[in-house]
């Protein structure tokens, strides 16, 4: 099913861009590792003959198979606001026989054209930025992972399928700095005879290991099979890879306390602002989020705590309207919280007199004044709803 959704986006992002609007190059790259010649297929986001900016780099190996599945997933991804826009290099093996036995006999110097030709051409060539994500698949599935796991290696990442198992003796000798994380995303399924027990080695000596420095993530996709789980892997790993890229998102105020409250989401923020050169600050849209969300869930408890906290958002533009601060107070009312209710319609009616609320919110003040026993500021808000609708029914009329 999940391949289904991966193949459906890449039939309508083709359809809708073409292969002749793609912006793609085929660039001979002549080896001195591997004393051959292959083709690097380079694509270049919409925005790249425009702009000035350095872009991240997804490399793909067996780039004459799954080339163009990293660029529609990668254009999909940045559809939904969860990655940039991205070169994608896909290094071309020609074909399976030619690969296996290149790797077979010249493994080390097909370490070398992945790790230090391939980037140094593409860095060359294009504004390419540090940020560089590495694919593979089956056997190129452990050169990616042995890739990320050497010393000065240009690869922030890695996404592997079908396969990675490395020696643990590489795993052992990684050193790295504490301030440079990288990613590894592992994926199999269990229905990969060929290269299951391959995968599980990898993961076996990663948690016997435990390499400083590495965020890694094994997640097995039960319902694929060998040849349709590098689609999926590829898109899972990108959003793994990319996981605090986008807004922060949550569907249940429980899950933010659950997940460490205030302080994660401000770490959140930190993280994701020193990593991709963003505000490390909360946005308005996440406060405005939480808030909404805890009203609309009808946990006042919560809401009553983002308000407080995310007090200055109030003060925005989105707030400044009878309809907002009529909403506000009313649930605050509801929840017998008087005087924050009267704080609310104190603001809607001095400052967004809107007829259409005006009574309501005079109405609601009167009854919140009266149950503080503030009786005398109580009967006349109720005097002065009801003046009000008495004209709106005259003026109707």
């Amino acid at each position: 099913m999940f391949t289904r959704l991966i193949i459906s986006a890449l039939v309508s992002f083709i359809l809708v861009h073409g292969y002749a609007q793609l912006q793609i190059q085929t660039i001979p790259i002549n080896s001195a590792a591997i004393d051959d010649q292959l083709n690097l297929l380079v694509y270049q986001p919409d925005s790249y003959e425009t702009s000035e900016k350095s872009y991240p780099v997804l490399y793909v190996l067996d780039g004459q198979w799954f080339f163009y599945n990293g660029v529609g997933i990668q254009e999909t991804l940045r559809g939904e606001n969860v990655m940039p826009e991205m070169l994608v290099v896909g290094i071309d093996f020609k074909n399976r026989s030619f690969r296996d036995s290149l790797l077979q006999v010249n493994w080390s110097g097909v370490l070398k054209l992945v790790n230090e030709e391939v980037p140094r051409l593409i860095h060359d060539r294009y504004r390419s930025a540090n940020e560089q994500v590495l694919f593979g698949w089956e056997q190129n599935a452990s050169l990616a992972c042995q890739s990320i796991l050497i010393k000065d290696t240009p690869f922030q990442g890695a996404v592997i399928s079908n396969g990675g198992s490395v020696d643990g003796e590489v795993i052992t000798n990684y050193a790295t700095n504490e301030t440079d994380t990288k990613y590894l995303f592992v994926a199999n399924s269990k229905n990969d005879i060929y290269t299951r027990a391959s995968t599980e080695d990898l993961v076996n000596h990663l948690k016997q290991f435990q390499p400083s420095g590495i965020k890694w993530k094994y997640q097995s996709f039960d319902e694929e099979v060998h040849e349709s789980l590098p689609y999926v892997s590829l898109y899972q790993g990108l959003r793994f890879f990319y996981h605090n890229y986008s807004a922060y998102i949550i569907s249940d105020t429980r899950d933010f306390f659950d997940e460490g409250g205030m302080p994660a989401l401000k770490q959140y923020f930190k993280e994701r602002g020193e990593r991709f050169g963003l505000d490390t600050e909360i946005n308005n849209s996440t406060k405005n989020m939480l808030i909404w969300l805890a009203w609309k869930q009808d946990d006042f408890r919560s809401f009553d705590y983002f308000m407080k906290e995310f007090e200055e958002v109030l003060s925005t533009s989105r707030y400044a309207s009878a309809y907002w601060q009529s909403r506000l107070g009313t649930y605050y009312y509801t929840n017998e919280a008087y005087q924050k209710a009267i704080n609310h319609f104190d603001i809607g009616i001095t400052n967004y007199p809107d007829p259409e609320y005006l009574a309501q919110m005079y109405q609601y003040r009167g009854h919140a004044h009266l149950q503080l026993g503030h009786q005398k500021e109580g009967r006349l808000d109720l005097k002065k709803a009801d003046e009000l609708r008495s004209l709106c029914k005259e003026t109707e009329g």
